[in-house]
């Protein structure tokens, strides 16, 4: 990254993954911004005897290590089928959210000032919240 770009993320859906795509587009300017998405699938467990389920259901050490916090993983998105299927066939409470993490360099707070912008007349679908823009 070049001195004075600002260098941001965002985490969202894959639902959402064309909708921001194209306000990052509509937001600014090709010159002015890096965009690389990077997917992944996002489970969330609700009670901790479903979280010691996953974990031993997972191969090796894979739950520890795709650990984030308390009831939080992050894996890999091609899991998602063998994920579905544990929570599945165990019945666990779990949330499991195919989702995209993307990296952003942007060239000036105008670029982010941009991006934000765009992303607000996307409402209802974004929010002044969501997704949330966090500068590194």
């Amino acid at each position: 990254m070049s001195h004075g770009w600002i260098d941001a993320f965002a985490v969202l859906s894959a639902t959402h993954e064309a909708e921001f795509e194209a306000a990052c587009e509509e937001g600014v300017g090709p010159c002015d911004a890096t965009v690389i998405p990077h997917p992944f699938l996002r489970v969330r467990v609700r009670r901790p005897e479903d979280e010691i389920v996953l974990v031993l259901a997972l191969p090796d050490d894979s739950g520890q290590r795709c650990r984030v916090g308390p009831g939080s993983y992050v894996f890999p998105p091609e899991w998602a089928p063998e994920i579905r299927r544990i929570v599945s066939h165990h019945d666990l409470r779990a949330s499991v959210v195919p989702s995209v993490r993307y990296h952003l360099e942007l060239r000036d707070g105008c670029a982010l000032r941009g991006l934000c912008a765009a992303l607000l007349r996307r409402a209802p679908t974004f929010g002044p919240t969501y997704p949330r823009i966090i500068a590194a």
